[in-house]
């Protein structure tokens, strides 16, 4: 009964160790200079993103999301020492409402806040496309 009770004890303390530092990691963490200038800061770079527009048959695209990973932009301020704004990491959150849910209609507008063209060419004979060709 003893060493059954020293072998629980011991397995109790192990697991609370665990989660003590664990904690005591998080903190230092939160408390150091470049953690701090990051989650003062990173509201500022994030990049709003907007869903498509869909009518009918026809969309104007959405634009991604640009979210701050601040674990990954923390690690790698860290690595060179110092809080840089060029050093953040962003994730790409795709729109809800996207092409990818929309793959049967067709784009009739770009995005007024993408500053891209495109031009679409409808040929008939696959012959003519050496044409077009620069």
């Amino acid at each position: 009964m003893k060493k059954t009770f020293r072998i629980m004890s011991l397995i109790i303390l192990l697991m609370f160790s665990f989660f003590l530092t664990n904690k005591i990691k998080i903190l230092i963490t939160d408390l150091d200079s470049i953690m701090v200038n990051i989650k003062k800061d990173y509201k500022k770079y994030e990049k709003k993103g907007h869903d498509a527009v869909v009518f009918k048959e026809k969309m104007i695209p959405g634009i991604s999301k640009k979210k701050v990973n601040i674990i990954s932009s923390y690690r790698k301020m860290r690595k060179y020492g110092s809080y840089n704004k060029n050093y953040y990491i962003y994730d790409t959150v795709k729109p809800d409402e996207s092409i990818e849910n929309n793959k049967n209609k067709y784009i009739y507008k770009g995005n007024i806040l993408k500053k891209m063209v495109s031009i679409n060419f409808i040929i008939s004979d696959t012959k003519t496309i050496n044409n077009l060709i620069l």
